[in-house]
């Protein structure tokens, strides 16, 4: 793991900084569900004193190994879906990767039961699983996004994709029922929140 962390801080150095699409999303954050049922993935809200004050470091040095950019998708939501989803990996050690009562594996979640994906040909914590999932999966969905909703903007596909990384891009309707079916009905209201918090603090 300390060979791999390395790598993503090597790789995250020598990226170039791209535009701010995720800064200019009003986001509502996580429902208040989410933030009862699930306080161990809580990150941020829109208030962002709140989310400072919950969000502790161990889960920020967590989620280093995610911070690498791919193309124009920014470090900030790559960390923020990683942390939605596993809290950075932390909730995975003692289960070796495996998450959703063992239907999904590593940091992003790779779905062994509906992503056609070998989801286990690469570690869970490794660089290999990350780049997989975001060429394989979230990119292939912004592109389907956007063919689907060509008046929406740059920063409205990107949270169209973050919505389709939890329940395919059939189900990314409309802009103002964005979530409704996704988990909590909060999905990618609250990533682009982790993402905005995680952008001021460097995560870009």
């Amino acid at each position: 793991m300390k060979n791999n962390t390395n790598i993503f801080m090597k790789l995250l150095v020598t990226l170039v900084l791209c535009l701010e699409p995720v800064q200019n999303l009003l986001t509502s954050g996580p429902t208040l569900e989410t933030q009862i049922k699930k306080p161990e993935k809580f990150i941020s809200v829109t208030n962002w004193k709140v989310s400072q004050h919950r969000t502790r470091n161990g889960d920020i040095m967590n989620l280093k190994p995610t911070g690498m950019r791919f193309g124009d998708i920014q470090a900030s939501v790559l960390a923020a879906l990683a942390s939605r989803l596993s809290r950075g990996g932390s909730v995975l050690r003692a289960t070796n990767g495996y998450g959703d009562k063992g239907r999904a594996y590593g940091i992003l979640q790779c779905s062994l039961t509906t992503s056609g994906l070998p989801c286990e040909v690469c570690p869970w914590n490794s660089c290999c699983h990350i780049h997989m999932m975001v060429h394989e999966l979230f990119m292939p969905y912004i592109k389907m996004v956007k063919n689907k909703h060509r008046s929406w903007t740059q920063e409205m596909v990107l949270q169209g994709a973050v919505a389709a990384y939890n329940f395919g891009v059939k189900n990314v309707q409309t802009w103002s029922r964005l979530d409704v079916g996704s988990w909590n009905n909060d999905f990618s209201n609250d990533v682009i929140a982790r993402a905005q918090y995680l952008h001021t603090l460097g995560w870009n």
